[in-house]
């Protein structure tokens, strides 16, 4: 009687090496940036949009910190936090293209300078097409020299217009006016026009934030961006909102973030250390300067298999919206107030 052949034991699986632990509270340097992006590569990566490489992204981080060595002096935890918020709604913080910005700014009431994270006008243009419901968008600045020579109508009620006939040759004059228009799929349009004063109150809110007669608001390029990206921000609180729209969601996060950094409230974005996670970020405040105590929501990255829409759920399938109150001619729900 043959003995029965018993059949090789299964080999064992190599062992996975265990995570490489990160000390959030490292000062930052050049070298501790790039080991911390190469080890959260994977986690970064699933939480980019498809069409932005992960290679790009840690690409773009190292440099902003070469450009802007000031970076290094901020806290690890906001640094860490707002690359995270930058990857999880999905824009490169360049600086250059005009799509984010990561900006030291000083926090009085913690006594410690932090990384901002600021979308650009580019970068909120990526988001509001990336939301699948607009057809076109665009914005475009008024001169007073157009107006005068009547190349530029704007009539609100039942059924507003608008045309501009822009001077391509010739002396333009002074910008008086900007405005933002988007058609919907659906084929409705949506209008947001601004003049001169109410866009002036909201750079003057800006300077009180510690910028005052600097940055891109004093810049002579830079400026004509500042004016289109303000219009698409009131025009964005003109269009249809889905809760359930990811894309939607994380426009409403950008602005309401951008928000923060123009009347200077902390955006106090921060990770807390977790061995079982990649970290959570944390938004403590509460949307009124000086009122940090309590976290307001928390922008988690797990491991996961598939890209994480959000920085604002730990769910892949659902996103909580940042409402950004308020109508074109208001600034975050109140009247814009007028220069002296």
């Amino acid at each position: 009687m043959s003995e029965t052949k018993k059949p090789p034991p299964a080999a064992t699986p190599p062992a996975v090496p265990p995570k490489e632990k990160i000390d959030w509270n490292q000062k930052l340097s050049t070298k501790t940036v790039r080991d911390w992006l190469g080890t959260m590569k994977n986690e970064l990566a699933a939480a980019l949009p498809s069409q932005v490489p992960i290679d790009r992204f840690i690409r773009v981080v190292n440099t902003s910190i070469r450009k802007n060595p000031k970076l290094l002096e901020c806290t690890p935890m906001s640094f860490y936090g707002a690359v995270l918020t930058s990857a999880q709604i999905g824009l490169v913080p360049d600086g250059v293209l005009g799509e984010a910005y990561l900006i030291p700014r000083w926090n009085g009431k913690k006594k410690v300078t932090e990384v901002n994270f600021q979308p650009g006008y580019q970068g909120l243009l990526a988001l509001c097409r990336r939301s699948g419901q607009i057809a076109s968008i665009n914005a475009q600045i008024v001169y007073e020299n157009e107006v005068k020579q009547g190349r530029f109508k704007y009539q609100e009620g039942d059924a507003p217009s608008l045309q501009h006939e822009p001077i391509i040759i010739g002396e333009k004059g002074d910008p008086v006016a900007a405005y933002a228009t988007a058609t919907l799929k659906s084929g409705e349009k949506q209008i947001a026009v601004m003049s001169r004063d109410e866009i002036n109150a909201i750079r003057d809110s800006y300077s009180k934030a510690g910028d005052k007669e600097t940055g891109p608001w004093y810049d002579e390029v830079a400026v004509k961006w500042m004016w289109k990206k303000t219009t698409l921000i009131q025009l964005q609180k003109l269009l249809p909102r889905d809760t359930e729209d990811q894309n939607q969601a994380k426009l409403a996060k950008a602005v309401a973030l951008d928000e923060k950094v123009v009347i200077g409230v902390p955006q106090d974005l921060s990770i807390e250390s977790d061995p079982n996670a990649f970290g959570t970020v944390a938004d403590t405040d509460n949307g009124e300067a000086g009122d940090d105590d309590e976290p307001k929501e928390k922008l988690v990255a797990h491991n996961h298999p598939e890209p994480i829409p959000s920085a604002t759920t730990p769910e892949p399938d659902k996103v909580p919206v940042e409402k950004s109150e308020g109508k074109p001619g208001e600034l975050f729900g109140k009247p814009l107030r007028k220069p002296a």
